[in-house]
């Protein structure tokens, strides 16, 4: 899953909510944000 958006750099895995951000991880088998004049953070399930 690929999601993007706008905006100032925002990484919501290290500055964001702490309930959602673990629930996320805990299904994810890998996030990747980066930011290149917009948003994207890649998720990859198992």
């Amino acid at each position: 899953m690929t999601i993007t958006y706008g905006g100032a750099n925002y990484d919501p895995f290290t500055d964001g909510d702490e309930l959602s951000v673990m629930i996320v991880k805990k299904l994810a088998a890998e996030i990747k944000h980066t930011y290149d004049d917009k948003n994207e953070i890649q998720i990859r399930f198992a």
